[in-house]
This record gives structure tokens, C-alpha cells and sequence, in this order.
């Protein structure tokens, strides 16, 4: 298995390939790719699915990706590292940096692997291709302040993702329905991370349709565990992706995810994962 390392804080490029000859991947960066031509299958991790023109595919910088190409394919590569916001010094910077990471870990983290639809309404597929388009083209054309308008684009590129990745609306009761509430009850946890007020027991069962005596034992008997060592153990995995791939400093990590204090995430940290957040950073930056 390879490793690629991005150099540039974001890399825009179109691949046009009548053989994919190569081998597995683990790349350190995020990754869109628009299907521009042809058709085929593709790989992530232990998954394989066709792909076709027209396709968006997302990979995270954990999954190990590749591609069989069964018609002439061309590739719209977009990839890019959270580094595109090193030297932010203002507060209003800073910001942009935390809704960034925020974005990545909902979309990226959240959506459907083995799901070439991305993008369910009409308007949004224009929109996006259009977006895709600017994105190359600004980087090809490398004018004035091209690298800010890159961003920006990005994060309304990301913004339009995430909306149809996982749905607002609570679960009907129809058989089929029930049978999506679990994912969507679960889907909303992750989605709302940040926001304690709706992770209430009372605001869980709201948005399922759910008694607030039964939402717990209904999680739980639909999960494993708890809805509190749920939503811990998703933070945590939060927290591994700020260590690896931000410069926020451990207390700052602490602070947005909730946790009382940096000792308080320091303590669940070691006591999951067996080595300090420190440490883990050093690890697997080294």
C-alpha cells in the first residue's frame, strides 16, 4: 500500500485515463472527484462500486482508494489539507479555520461511502458543476487573490454536500420509515456534535418521534451503548482528526468539543486510546 503526500494546500487537476494501472492508495488529504467522462468500478477500503459520468466521489485522508476503468474515464481531481488556512491570525480567520474542520469532519466522516448520489436536487447538481468548473478554472488562470477565491468556493461547495448528506426531518412512522430512524437519530448526534442544547434527551427524542423514557433504551438496544458514551466516543474521534490534521492546541480542542477543561479530555483520551493526545499528535505526525 502507497502513501501520497499533498505538498500544496490544495491541488486542482482533470486525469483522462484509459488504464488505471495504479495500486492502492492511503493519501494524506481530503479528496473530490468529479466523474467528467467514462465509466468503470472503484475501490475505497474493502469496497468496490461502479462509477460513471457524472459521479461525485468523496474520500477522507484514511481511506485507501483506487479505480478500474472499463471506458475512457477523465478524472476532475479537487484536493486540499486544512493547511489552506495556515496563518490565520484574526478572530474572523480563526472562525473560518473551526467552521472549515467542522464541515470536513460532517461531510467527509458522515456520508455514504458505497453511494455514488451525492446530490439529490436538480438545482444543486448545476450548482455544483458550476462550482467545480470556477474551482479549475481559478486555478488554471493562478490570477490575483485566486487562492481566497479557491476557499471560498470550496466551503460553498461543501456547504452544498452537506445539505443533502443527511436529512433534517424526523423519521415517519410508516415500516420503512422506523426502519431509518436509528441512522437518522444517529445522523443527527453527529451532525449537531457542537451543539449540546440539542443533544438533550428531550431534543433526541423530539426529533424521533420517541417518548424521552424510551429514546434511551430504543438507542441503546439499536447501537450498544449508551447515547451519552455514543456521542463521547464520537468526539473523541473528533479529536483525533484536529490532532492530525489541524494546529489547534489541545486546550482549544477541549474548549469547542465541550469537554471541562484540557485535563478532562487528556484523561478520556488516554483512558481510550492508551497514550496522551500529545503524544498521539507526535505519533502520526512524525
Amino acid at each position: 500500500m502507497l502513501n501520497t503526500r499533498l505538498v500544496e494546500p490544495f491541488e486542482v487537476q482533470v486525469i483522462e485515463t484509459n488504464n488505471w494501472d495504479l495500486a492502492p492508495k492511503v493519501y494524506n488529504f481530503f479528496e473530490i472527484i468529479y466523474v467528467m467522462e467514462g465509466e468503470g468500478l472503484r475501490y475505497v477500503n474493502a469496497n468496490s462500486m461502479p462509477y460513471r459520468k457524472g459521479n461525485i466521489l468523496l474520500y477522507t485522508p484514511l481511506d485507501q482508494r483506487t479505480f478500474t476503468v472499463e471506458k475512457p474515464s477523465r478524472f476532475l481531481y479537487i484536493r486540499f489539507t486544512d493547511v489552506v488556512f495556515e496563518g490565520c491570525s484574526s478572530p474572523d480567520e480563526r472562525e473560518a479555520l473551526n467552521v472549515w474542520m467542522k464541515n470536513l469532519e460532517y461531510l467527509f466522516f458522515n456520508h455514504n461511502h458505497e453511494a455514488n448520489l451525492l446530490v439529490k436536487s436538480d438545482d444543486d447538481c448545476h450548482t455544483v458543476k458550476s462550482l467545480i468548473k470556477t474551482i479549475h478554472d481559478e486555478y488554471l488562470s493562478r490570477q490575483l487573490h485566486h487562492e481566497k477565491n479557491i476557499r471560498h468556493l470550496l466551503q460553498v461547495l461543501l456547504n452544498i454536500f452537506a445539505r443533502n448528506v443527511l436529512p433534517d426531518a424526523p423519521a415517519e412512522h410508516t415500516p420503512t420509515e422506523l426502519s431509518r430512524k436509528n441512522d437518522l437519530l444517529t445522523g443527527y448526534i453527529k451532525k449537531h456534535i457542537y451543539d449540546a442544547e440539542k443533544l438533550t434527551i428531550n431534543n433526541l427524542a423530539n426529533f424521533a418521534n420517541l417518548s424521552g423514557y424510551y429514546v434511551g433504551e430504543y438507542f441503546k438496544k439499536n447501537n450498544g451503548v449508551s447515547i451519552r458514551s455514543y456521542i463521547l466516543q464520537y468526539k473523541l474521534s473528533l479529536v483525533k482528526v484536529r490532532l492530525e490534521f489541524s494546529d489547534l492546541t489541545i486546550s482549544e480542542i477541549a474548549y469547542e468539543l465541550g469537554f471541562t477543561d484540557e485535563s478532562h479530555l487528556s484523561n478520556l483520551f488516554k483512558k481510550n486510546f492508551q497514550e496522551s493526545p500529545s503524544l498521539f499528535r507526535k505519533r502520526v505526525r512524525s
